[in-house]
């Protein structure tokens, strides 16, 4: 057996002392996983290619590696010189695998790289108006260092018990402000929108404070439902800072008054074929498949029609997605409803297929 020395030299006025605390590192240079036991002592339960061992002090250290893979065992001893200059030092060996033998092999000694137990950093405090059992207007009650929202918004009847104060904002924009977690302050952003009525001067403040335009766009289609003034819902439109999420959000407000005005028809009897005919007409003499989508579009807004008919029209369409987008546009003008399954047959592919069933199953 082969014995190794950490010799450090040192000036004959430097006196002898316990040497404590060293890291003893061991890794394998072929990459294969080995249990490292340190005087007896078991290092690591699991094999592994890298191995430290924590609290080594000076003197004798026997050592020995078992390799996982052919239950190869190397075995050596090293001794460290008690040095005051040896304390707290990282020891770094690698084990050499080859045809002339197997071998521990001194590589380095440095400083220590890492605590046996490493720190964990404290979880952040959430900054913020939230003293527990305050209760912060008619938006939210603070519990466990957390605001608790309360729910005024009723998703059946689409009507708040009582609409947000200039108050209520105030302290629902304070807790976005000071909070300091990104996740939260979207979250609570989106749970104030979903559980309250509000004008469109009350929600401006709140999407300006959301970090990208998409997430903007995102809250303000949610919150339209709840508006009490949706006559000024065009001002929205003017905290978009892209030309193209401007026109997407007025895309949407075009969509939903055409289905609020659909869904005033309360149709129950459908137009004659001969007016189906001549919108099929209207239809083909676009060249283009978004073009014949939005002429179809614009003659459901104040057509109503039989499932039968919203199939001749469908018939026209060259791709699934077309094909959606006019069902869910013509669905608010069909008089039998529960004969629009048979649309299903029109869609090429089966997940668009499974889609469109579960469009009219809500």
């Amino acid at each position: 057996m082969f014995k190794f020395f950490i010799i450090f030299l040192s000036s004959c006025f430097v006196c002898s002392s316990q040497v404590l605390n060293n890291n003893l590192v061991v890794f394998s240079e072929n990459g294969n996983p080995f249990t490292l036991y340190v005087n007896g002592e078991l290092i690591n339960n699991e094999p592994q290619v890298n191995i430290k061992a924590f609290n080594i002090s000076e003197g004798w250290c026997k050592l020995k590696a078992i390799f996982e893979k052919d239950n190869t065992v190397v075995s050596d001893s090293i001794h460290i010189k008690p040095f005051q200059k040896n304390s707290y030092k990282e020891i770094t060996y690698s084990i050499k695998q080859g045809a002339k033998g197997n071998k521990f092999v001194f590589v380095s000694m440095s400083d220590l790289s890492a605590p046996q137990t490493p720190k964990v950093p404290e979880p952040p405090v959430i900054k913020g108006p939230v003293a527990d059992n305050n209760l912060y207007g008619n938006l939210y009650r603070a519990k466990d260092n957390k605001p608790v929202f309360f729910r005024n918004y009723n998703d059946t009847t689409g009507k708040c018990k009582l609409s947000l104060s200039d108050d209520d904002v105030l302290h629902g924009i304070n807790l976005i402000t000071k909070s300091n977690d990104i996740h939260d302050k979207y979250s609570y952003t989106e749970t104030i929108i979903e559980y309250n009525c509000y004008t469109v001067n009350q929600l401006s403040p709140f999407l300006s404070l959301l970090e990208t335009e998409m997430d903007k766009l995102k809250i303000a289609k949610r919150a339209y439902p709840h508006l009490t003034d949706k006559n000024n819902i065009h001002k929205i439109g003017e905290l978009f800072l892209f030309k193209s999420v401007k026109e997407e959000f007025e895309y949407f407000l075009e969509e939903t008054a055409n289905k609020e005005h659909q869904l005033s028809l309360k149709c129950a009897v459908a137009v004659s074929d001969g007016k189906v005919s001549e919108i099929i007409n209207m239809i083909k003499k676009e060249n283009y498949e978004h073009d014949k989508l939005r002429v179809a579009k614009e003659q459901t807004v104040n057509n109503c029609l039989s499932s039968a008919q919203v199939k001749k029209i469908l018939d026209i369409f060259n791709h699934d997605r077309e094909r959606m987008d006019f069902v869910i546009s013509a669905y608010n003008v069909t008089i039998d409803k529960e004969n629009f399954k048979i649309l299903e047959e029109n869609f090429q592919f089966s997940e668009n297929k499974t889609e469109f069933l579960k469009f009219i199953s809500k």
